[in-house]
């Protein structure tokens, strides 16, 4: 970033702002949170389900929320304790093809197996997973997993590094998070 006229968005995560490690550049913004002129909101009051209730977001957050409403359209937010339905029920739906981002592998994996059998009605199922130089995926019982994976999924993709966790169905509908979809063992149930 250079040459900021006028203002500066930082997207975040105010725990990781608030908890950076000394002299980076978000321990740096963590100096300036309170500060006379640093506005801090919530984004669950910029990009919300249409049907949530609509927060005082003030004259900079209604203007920034209409920004980001113009990429995406957020139609619902899930947490650990629903996301397998909601993920079992896209697969259930999806008619062309699901690209899934998912790190690890583990147990979990296991309940998913039949659902992802969607390619056998012709969902074409491509998925990118940590390689096994990492010592979660080099694991015997997680080898054998993506074994059994791979007999189901058209094409896995595995890197060397990588954390992103995103399902995509038909190039439409798109689950983004943090939660792992092939390796989650726990919920706050």
């Amino acid at each position: 970033m250079t040459r900021t006229k006028a203002r500066l968005c930082v997207v975040a995560g105010g725990a990781r702002v608030r908890n950076a490690k000394p002299n980076t550049a978000l321990a740096r913004l963590a100096t300036l949170l309170g500060s006379p002129g640093v506005r801090v909101l919530k984004a669950k009051h910029l990009i919300a389900p249409p049907t949530a209730p609509v927060p005082l977001r003030g004259e900079f957050g209604t203007a920034l929320a209409e920004v980001l409403g113009r990429h995406v359209e957020v139609t619902d937010v899930r947490d650990e304790t629903t996301f397998y339905d909601t993920f079992a029920e896209e697969i259930n739906r999806a008619e062309r093809s699901l690209w899934l981002w998912a790190p690890w592998v583990a147990k979990r994996l296991r309940s998913l197996l039949p659902a992802l059998a969607a390619a056998d009605r012709g969902v074409r199922i491509v998925v990118f997973i940590r390689d096994d130089t990492d010592q979660l995926q080099h694991k015997p019982a997680n080898q054998a997993l993506i074994t059994d994976f791979r007999t189901v999924a058209h094409t896995v993709i595995s890197m060397n590094v990588m954390h992103q966790k995103i399902a995509v169905f038909d190039e439409q509908t798109v689950l983004l998070g943090s939660l792992n979809a092939l390796s989650q063992s726990w919920t706050e149930r």
